[in-house]
């Protein structure tokens, strides 16, 4: 469960989510929460969700996160409908600087990009939240674990044959589809997840009559190349450069002075006067008087336990 709440009556509020030991255990979670906890804590982006610190007592893990007042992308790109090229390239270029700090700076794989898993916030700029799939990944390596949401998976994760961060490219060509095209490449109206493998791995790419801009044709046909090697095009500095993006101003979307896309309804939005000061859980209050004055624990790497860093 994530939960809003904040120190009294100070700001800023914070999102707070608590799992319990019996469910950890019940599920075999422990390695992926430890991971999500560890991949969190090295990350330091403009469109990345801040983690603060985490904490722990004999019944729970808690991960106490920056509060994003917004909403799913999902939701946003169902109020805006079909997007035109800039405001797609609005959001897609804040992906590719996501995943280009998660691929390049810390060797991190998120293996799960979906509109649900970025929230537009206040501002209309993206936060990529919920590590839970992430995962530290040396160049090189491969890994095989089956993992992520279907309609966004790629083919090298399904096959079992081994898998890097090129997945995260994949996943973004889906969205980029979904974006100007209204719908999904691959298993739009399948809910049987292999009917959504086989279309991956085997439907050839097409699209609605009405598509006829070339250009975003060629960077979707990139991205979703059934050969991982050739998503990224040599490197981040030649995608971004890709013709799709010609004259797109990288500076100063970093600098947030792009007109975004979208704001959200401030109806939709969840403020102070909503969140919880959550005074039944004992340990809460200590943990929002150390975020205040920003200390930080540090794990015992002499303790054996997979909570040690907690």
């Amino acid at each position: 469960m994530v939960y809003l709440c904040q120190f009294k009556n100070e700001i800023p509020l914070f999102a707070l989510k608590i799992m319990t030991r019996a469910n950890i255990k019940q599920f075999g979670i422990a390695k992926h929460v430890a991971n999500e906890r560890r991949v969190q804590s090295i990350l330091d982006h403009p469109f990345i969700m801040h983690f603060y610190r985490s904490f722990k007592d004999e019944n729970n893990i808690y991960l106490l996160n920056e509060y994003i007042p917004g909403i799913e992308l999902f939701d946003a790109i169902r109020d805006i409908g079909l997007l035109n090229k800039n405001d797609s390239q609005f959001y897609i270029s804040q992906m590719i600087l996501q995943t280009e700090y998660l691929h390049t700076v810390h060797q991190v794989m998120y293996r799960d990009y979906k509109p649900e898993n970025l929230i537009v916030d206040d501002t209309g700029y993206l936060k990529l939240i919920d590590f839970g799939t992430a995962k530290l990944n040396q160049p090189g390596q491969k890994t095989f674990t089956i993992i992520g949401t279907p309609h966004y998976m790629a083919p090298e994760v399904i096959s079992g044959k081994g898998y890097n961060q090129m997945v995260d490219l994949w996943s973004v060509g889906i969205i980029l589809y979904e974006f100007v095209c209204g719908g999904l490449p691959f298993g739009e109206d399948a809910e049987d997840p292999f009917e959504i493998y086989k279309e991956i791995t085997k439907k050839p790419l097409s699209y609605p009559s009405y598509m006829s801009d070339k250009t975003v044709k060629i960077f979707i046909e990139q991205l979703l190349s059934r050969i991982p090697e050739l998503r990224l095009g040599g490197s981040y500095q030649t995608l971004k450069q890709h013709a799709w993006f010609k004259d797109f101003q990288w500076d100063v979307l970093i600098a947030k002075k792009l007109k975004p896309a979208y704001k959200p309804a401030t109806n939709k939005i969840v403020t102070n006067g909503q969140a919880q000061v959550m005074k039944k859980i004992p340990i809460l209050e200590q943990m929002l008087k150390d975020v205040q004055y920003f200390k930080k624990t540090q794990p015992n790497p002499k303790d054996s336990e997979w909570d040690y860093e907690f």
